[in-house]
């Protein structure tokens, strides 16, 4: 069994995002840690759903077990992003000697 995962590496705060298992074998446990970024920070879901509420660089891990007590384990970046702020303002063109 090797675990493996597949998401969405850059969002933006408060993005909420699913976390796909991809593990080869026949896992019959997932244990999650989303490295202090997110709410919930850890899960036991297969595919979880979290939402991240600071922004940085958060490590996600995910431990996976088989019925026969083998254990995998890998590890994954995430970046976190803040909120881009824009704004527009009108905008005026002169174009002298246009009737």
């Amino acid at each position: 069994m090797v675990a493996g995962f597949s998401y969405q590496d850059n969002i933006c705060l408060g993005d909420c995002i699913t976390l796909t298992d991809t593990t080869t074998g026949t896992p019959i446990s997932w244990s999650w840690d989303f490295g202090g970024g997110a709410t919930p920070n850890t899960s036991t879901s297969q595919n979880p759903v979290v939402c991240f509420n600071s922004t940085g660089t958060f490590n996600i891990q995910l431990t996976t077990s088989d019925a026969g007590g083998n254990n995998s384990s890998t590890t994954n970046s995430i970046s976190v992003f803040g909120t881009p702020t824009v704004v527009a303002e009108h905008d005026t063109v002169i174009d002298i000697g246009y009737e």
